[in-house]
């Protein structure tokens, strides 16, 4: 969001989950959109405007399920349902808070990652997104086959998995 028409100086952010975003007129802009949490509603409504028409094309939301429709969608579905998934299969992963080696089913699939308990688990246990995570080999507490999501910033979380065999990480970290 910019404080003014010249002004390039950002003043604040929208977070956009769970809001209709649509085209509008009557914000007196010709490529104005209107934001707000209700649909139907003006209250509380945030508005913004493109340049010219080919910038508010670009802007225009998508008709289709968004990403986190479908992160969450995906966390209450049985594990098989993942069509296509990048990467599958049994790893280990440190549980921060108990310090310790959990064999989870993991399944990769558009830069999430989802957990599940066993591979015939009915819904996930949890989801990380890593969009703009680092990937790579590690040592740990002298184990073999560890490797490392490094995250973009401090205070997100560190995740470290352990494979069973040298390949299966090789396959991991491809």
């Amino acid at each position: 969001m910019l404080s003014g028409v010249q002004s390039s100086e950002l003043v604040g952010a929208v977070m956009l989950e769970a809001v209709s975003v649509s085209r509008v007129v009557e914000a007196g802009a010709e490529h104005a959109f209107k934001v707000v949490k209700s649909p139907g509603t003006t209250s509380n409504a945030i508005y913004f405007a493109a340049d010219d028409e080919e910038a508010a094309s670009r802007q225009e939301p998508s008709r289709g399920a968004s990403y986190m429709d479908t992160v969450v969608s995906q966390l209450h579905a049985p594990c098989g349902s993942l069509v296509e998934p990048d990467c599958q299969g049994y790893l280990c992963k440190l549980s921060q808070q108990w310090k310790s080696w959990k064999k989870r089913f993991l399944v990769l699939k558009d830069a999430c990652l989802y957990f599940y308990k066993d591979r015939n688990a009915p819904v996930a246990i949890g989801a990380f997104l890593l969009h703009g995570y680092r990937v790579q080999s590690c040592s740990m507490s002298g184990k073999k086959n560890t490797f490392e999501a490094i995250p973009p910033e401090p205070l997100m979380r560190h995740l470290h998995f352990l494979a069973d065999t040298e390949n299966e990480k090789k396959r991991w970290l491809a």
